[in-house]
């Protein structure tokens, strides 16, 4: 059994009222995405974290991995239109086994605790 994470990262922030994505705005000067990531990529439990998003805002994450050194993260793929169309293109770019569990988390929602990541785990 492994486990695995989908972190959807295709909004443009329109609603928002941002000339940024939100996930690239900044608390503690580090990308919102970069500390939903960093809460996955610490815990011993996850195996991997694929990130859909906009083919342009692959360089971006790209960069915000390797600063800061987010070695879980397999692959970047291309998001969809819907956050739904974003998961689906994820989870076809998945390997998985039938004991696998499939975690989405927004990248936009840094706020969750480890424990409670762990919590989840556990329960599935």
């Amino acid at each position: 059994m492994k486990v695995k994470v989908i972190i959807p990262a295709s909004g443009s922030g329109e609603r928002f009222g941002s000339k940024i994505p939100k996930q690239f705005l900044k608390i503690e000067a580090k990308e919102i995405i970069a500390h939903t990531l960093e809460k996955f990529n610490s815990i011993k439990l996850v195996d991997e974290i694929i990130i859909s998003t906009k083919l342009e805002y692959f360089v971006k994450i790209s960069a915000i991995l390797k600063k800061y050194n987010l070695r879980k993260v397999s692959k970047i793929v291309e998001g969809g239109k819907r956050r739904q169309d974003s998961v689906y293109n994820a989870l076809i770019n998945l390997e998985c086994d039938t004991d696998d569990i499939i975690l989405i988390h927004d990248a936009v929602r840094p706020f969750i605790s480890k424990k409670k990541i762990i919590e989840l785990i556990s329960t599935a």
